[in-house]
């Protein structure tokens, strides 16, 4: 199945894209659907919001009930559940793809979908690609990207950026999947935010900074802040100069992304610089909870 060029541009504009951005994106997104052969479908899921955002499937089909006590990561499902999953699982936000498209061919070359032809065909990682190329187009005065080298004590960093300042930016990136269990249990603290950062990076240079940069689900609460307070005081951490978290598609009153420094003196701060794109993601995120849960008899 494939989608013409108008019914991609009206779901883009429906999404809260102006005409002329998303006439430009159209053949982007056309390109990634053939480059990830992926069947090109949109759909939009049940929202109590007064307009619904259209969005794309990822083709991951892990999300099934077959598969959903190793998967759903402490979610108790029902009885007589048929289906769980919605956005950022199996599918996202098609303003988004369009977003990551953009910043993939300005960045990464026109030919950015061969280079990453065997992890766009990765249905399980490709929202992780995407992720790792959103975070890219966050930056102030980037002048070159290229793949980060092996560090000293385990593993790869994702992106090492050179900015115009002559500064050298280190990006370990994450997607906490896990973290969309807190949309319906709130109450959870959370948890495995940092994880496997800091041995991801030597120690840097004067000119040169760790940043992990992080995308969570539920929003940018007290609780996350206290959490990136105790990993800052622990030894965890030290490796690690700042920590940039992206919470999209969150309520009112909840800030959309936070960055803690330690090192630059808000030199990284002032590099980091949010599209006012990326403020625009109305997502309904749905899996499935108890009856007595969704009642508030728990």
């Amino acid at each position: 199945m494939s989608l013409t060029d108008l019914e991609i541009a009206g779901a883009l504009q429906h999404n809260g894209y102006d005409e002329v951005t998303a006439l430009h994106r159209v053949p982007l997104i056309q390109k990634f659907f053939k480059a990830a052969q992926l069947d090109a479908q949109l759909t939009a899921h049940p929202s109590l919001r007064p307009r619904r955002q259209i969005e794309f499937f990822t083709g991951d089909t892990k999300w099934n009930v077959d598969n959903a006590d190793v998967i759903a990561e402490r979610i108790a499902l029902p009885a007589k559940t048929e289906w769980m999953g919605g956005t950022w699982l199996d599918t996202a936000p098609l303003t988004y793809l369009a977003r990551v498209c953009d910043i993939a061919s300005r960045l990464l070359g026109n030919d950015w979908t061969a280079k990453f032809q065997k992890r766009l065909l990765n249905r399980g990682e490709l929202l992780d690609l995407l992720n790792e190329i959103w975070w890219l187009g966050c930056w102030k005065g980037l002048q070159r990207v290229t793949p980060s080298p092996r560090a000293e004590v385990s593993g790869d960093n994702d992106w090492s950026l050179e900015m115009e300042n002559g500064l050298n930016l280190k990006l370990q990136v994450k997607r906490r999947r896990s973290d969309l269990i807190r949309l319906s249990h709130p109450t959870i603290p959370p948890y495995g935010l940092f994880d496997k950062l800091s041995k991801r990076f030597s120690a840097s240079s004067k000119a040169q900074f760790n940043v992990g940069v992080i995308t969570i689900y539920a929003g940018i609460t007290d609780s996350v802040l206290r959490a990136l307070d105790d990993y800052f005081v622990s030894d965890t951490s030290k490796n690690v100069d700042a920590i940039a978290l992206w919470s999209p598609g969150v309520a009112e009153g909840v800030p959309s992304c936070f960055l803690r420094d330690r090192k630059s003196g808000g030199i990284i701060r002032g590099l980091f610089d949010l599209d006012p794109v990326d403020l625009i993601y109305d997502t309904a995120n749905v899996h499935p909870i108890s009856r007595s849960e969704a009642a508030g008899d728990e």
